[in-house]
């Protein structure tokens, strides 16, 4: 299950309610940092609370007034305490670059990949 703004269960608070009570070691959380922060959570915090129940990560960035999956470092995103984050409690195989554009895809992840690198992400 992903955590997306409009869904039934949008927080990272709730999905772990669901995966709780299912109770199956085959559901776990695609946690998505940019729907999240578009909500008002914190990736940061929710990824470190929750990170037992979580399978995959998706980035990208955003702002609260517009959601979007948007280029790294264009919004509110703190990729430096994600990294950290990351990095202490998951494998980085475990993430997407979730950039959406239309015009120059590949060159937007990317560019993405560059920005991650500058914030001390440690990528292969």
């Amino acid at each position: 299950m992903e955590n997306t703004p409009y869904c039934f269960r949008p927080t990272i608070g709730e999905l772990v309610g669901v995966v709780e009570e299912i109770k199956s070691e085959n559901l776990s959380i695609v946690y998505d940092v940019a729907n999240a922060a578009y909500i008002s959570e914190d990736p940061v915090a929710s990824l470190l609370s929750h990170h037992k129940h979580i399978g995959l990560v998706h980035i990208s960035d955003t702002g609260t007034d517009v959601w979007g999956h948007d280029p790294i470092g264009t919004g509110i995103i703190d990729f430096e305490g994600l990294g950290r984050a990351i990095d202490s409690v998951f494998s980085i195989d475990r993430v997407v670059l979730e950039i959406i554009r239309e015009q120059e895809p590949l060159l937007e992840i990317q560019k993405g990949l560059q920005e991650l690198k500058k914030r001390g992400w440690t990528i292969g």
